[in-house]
């Protein structure tokens, strides 16, 4: 399945829209529609290496077990990883991803990396000073009992200490990194299935504007087969079903309808949409 496969199957479910390279070229079937986001662990990833086996993956989902098709990206470049992928379609409501990548080649690309770093330090600067003074001194006169000389000493001392702090802050210089990488040709599909769209039914509700206390089948207006003939293919599906003895609640014969036609309306335009796709 080419680009214009994946474009086709979006444009069929009115259109074809969070940090990965996968975001930058996603887009959704149903914008209107919000999705509740999913548990990444829970998500299924199957990868094809081919279009063939990827149309019969879909084919089985998509006409055989109602999954609906909730967005798809085309683009090439790098492959996500496993655990990148998960959590991409988790974001975005899917239980269920489907990759195809194709290589193509080897690319070279440059990017700015660490080449030498030096760490923030402090640095502490301590000062002592100490001084000593000494002095004499000569005194000398006269009494009534005589002359007299006097001799004086002294002496005296000083000491300091002075403390200086530097900060000096860390350096990082950047270089250019050249590098190679893997490019891939790639189509993403998110799919839900019906396990994922009865847990955001209230969605979908507000969304397709249906009944929010769901419908039951009034057998008695669709009684005689002439007028279950005449009958949309999902209500003569739940018909039978209930005519089997299958009993459903409102919201389960609402759910029941939109499954099956989702199911019918890719069993009914699978090949068109293929050889459109060619």
């Amino acid at each position: 399945m080419n680009i214009k496969t994946i474009g086709i199957l979006c444009a069929l479910l009115t259109g074809c829209a969070t940090k990965s390279e996968i975001a930058k070229f996603y887009n959704p079937s149903l914008p209107a529609l919000a999705h509740k986001p999913i548990n990444p662990s829970h998500v299924n990833v199957v990868e094809f290496s081919n279009k063939e086996g990827l149309q019969a993956f879909l084919r089985e989902k998509l006409c055989q077990q109602s999954y609906q098709l909730i967005g798809c990206a085309s683009f090439s470049g790098d492959k996500d990883s496993l655990p990148e992928l998960r959590k991409f379609a988790a974001s975005v409501g899917g239980d269920w991803v489907v990759r195809k990548a194709e290589f193509l080649g080897i690319k070279q690309g440059s990017r700015m990396v660490v080449g030498s770093y030096t760490p923030a330090s402090s640095t502490y600067t301590t000062g002592t000073a100490f001084g000593t003074a000494s002095g004499t001194a000569y005194t000398s006169g006269s009494t009534p009992f005589g002359p007299y000389n006097q001799t004086t000493y002294g002496s005296g001392s000083s000491f300091g200490t002075a403390t200086a702090t530097t900060f000096n802050p860390g350096q990082v210089n950047y270089v250019r990194q050249n590098f190679e990488y893997p490019v891939f040709d790639q189509e993403v599909i998110v799919l839900q299935s019906t396990q994922a769209q009865k847990s955001n039914w209230p969605n979908m509700q507000k969304c397709l504007n249906l009944d929010k206390e769901g419908f039951v089948l009034d057998l008695a207006k669709v009684s005689s087969q002439e007028q279950i003939r005449n009958a949309p293919p999902a209500v003569q599906e739940l018909a039978k079903h209930q005519k089997a003895g299958r009993m459903l609640n409102p919201i389960e014969a609402q759910q029941f309808i939109r499954f099956y036609s989702v199911a019918q309306f890719w069993r009914d335009h699978w090949q068109e949409i293929l050889k459109r796709a060619k």
